[in-house]
This record gives structure tokens, C-alpha cells and sequence, in this order.
């Protein structure tokens, strides 16, 4: 089982915090950027803006952002420029990057957020529950 942990995007400076999920000690936001061509590093600084401007309560087209409920029960975001996507959850006190890809492997990257997603969300399921335990004894 993968450990779930999640840091502050220093580079979004909004109300509402965002952060990137962070897997067995790799952030996923990290690990993308670094993973991209200096082709589409200005397009990569745009969906941070994107992030950033929803984190203040703003509005965006929908060619910038999807927004989608799924079935547990979190609201999702698809944060898009021309070649790039950032999938991001809303949780009760932020927002979550849990994960980056292309727009040419959209489906087979969106398929991995949604697992990705999952696996977070029952962690955190798991943990809350623990604790629930504990503070009962």
C-alpha cells in the first residue's frame, strides 16, 4: 500500500489551499513538472494560474476547467491548456493535484487519476476511522 502524504504548491497563492498529493515521497505535481519538455513549461505556469484562480473563488471557461462530481462524492477538476491536463479533487478544506498528463492520453491518464483518487480517498478513509476508534476508548 502506498503512503499518501500532501505539501502546499508554494507557487499558487490563493484562499483556499491547494496542494499535490504526495505518493511514497514523490509529489505528483513535482514529479510531472520535471517530467516535461522545456516546450511546455509556459503551458505547465498557465494551469498553476488556472489552479490559482479557481482557489480564489473565480470562474473559468470551460475550456480551462472541467468540473465533475464522481461517485465518491468529491467534486473533481480538469485543469487544461493545449497539450497539458492536471486533475485536481476538492476536500472539505482544499484543494488536491493528485495527478498530470498529455491531452493525446487523456483517457488512459483521466482512468489513472480516478485510481489514484480512490486509493486516497479510502486511505483516508481508513485513518479517520482509526482515529474515530481511538478517541472513543
Amino acid at each position: 500500500m502506498p503512503k499518501f502524504d500532501s505539501a502546499k504548491i508554494t507557487a499558487i497563492n490563493a484562499r483556499e489551499l491547494v496542494e499535490e498529493l504526495i505518493i511514497d515521497g514523490e509529489g505528483i505535481l513535482t514529479t510531472y513538472e520535471n517530467k516535461l519538455s522545456k516546450n511546455y513549461l509556459s503551458e505547465f505556469k498557465n494551469i498553476l494560474k488556472y489552479i490559482e484562480y479557481a482557489a480564489n473563488g473565480n470562474s473559468l471557461p470551460k475550456t480551462k476547467l472541467r468540473k465533475y462530481g464522481n461517485s465518491n462524492g468529491t467534486t473533481e477538476y480538469e485543469f487544461k491548456s493545449d497539450h497539458l491536463r492536471v486533475w485536481a479533487i476538492q476536500l472539505p478544506s482544499k484543494k488536491l493535484v493528485v495527478y498530470g498528463g498529455y491531452k493525446n492520453s487523456q483517457d488512459a491518464d483521466e482512468r489513472i487519476f480516478k485510481a489514484k483518487t480512490k486509493q486516497y480517498l479510502e486511505t483516508v478513509k481508513e485513518i479517520d476511522n482509526g482515529k474515530k476508534r481511538i478517541n472513543k476508548k
